[in-house]
């Protein structure tokens, strides 16, 4: 477990820390790196929301010489987290989700102020739970339910640029969320 989470921190810092001479080739133009900040509508964890999913990535353009195929590619690093709840008769789970990954997008569609784009995002689920018993029940100990592990989503997306650094964004897929909207920045 330490050891999947030791490596997802490190390629997120070593994607992160990659110096601008080799980020010049940017998949949608030179020098461009995009911070989305979004929440999430229907969530696809266990029980009702009691904090939505809200997230955060930021990507950059894929490292190295451009050519037909690499110009088209950004990688980055996502960080998302919710709070979810069930209810049972004798007592209720509460459930807190951080998810920690890298990103990877091809974009297949970049004019004007449009940007449509797919991917992948592999990273650690970190889930931890706590359990309140209700009255009458006091006595009842479940097993901890807790668990994490290595994760993974599929998602297409398309940002919308109001001004050259401010826009919005969307992605559908199967990630802390079915959808998720936000704001971008173009860095």
């Amino acid at each position: 477990m330490k050891y999947y989470i030791t490596l997802t921190l490190l390629l997120i810092t070593l994607l992160l820390s990659t110096s601008s001479e080799l980020l010049s080739a940017g998949p949608y133009s030179k020098d461009r790196a995009d911070l989305n900040i979004g929440i999430g509508l229907g969530s696809t964890l266990y029980g009702d929301e009691t904090i939505p999913p809200i997230s955060a990535s930021y990507e950059v353009g894929f490292p190295g010489k451009p050519n037909e195929y690499t110009d088209k590619i950004s990688l980055g690093g996502y960080v998302g987290f919710a709070r979810t709840e069930y209810d049972w008769w004798w007592g209720t789970w509460s459930y807190t989700h951080v998810i920690i990954g890298a990103k990877g997008s091809y974009h297949f569609y970049n004019e004007g102020d449009i940007d449509a784009y797919g991917g992948l995002i592999i990273g650690y689920e970190i889930l931890s739970e706590s359990y309140t018993s209700k009255t009458g029940y006091e006595d009842y100990k479940p097993v901890s339910s807790a668990n994490g592990g290595l994760t993974y989503s599929g998602f297409v997306g398309a940002r919308y640029y109001f001004s050259p650094s401010f826009g919005v964004f969307g992605e559908l897929g199967y990630g802390i969320s079915y959808l998720t909207l936000g704001v971008t920045f173009k860095m």
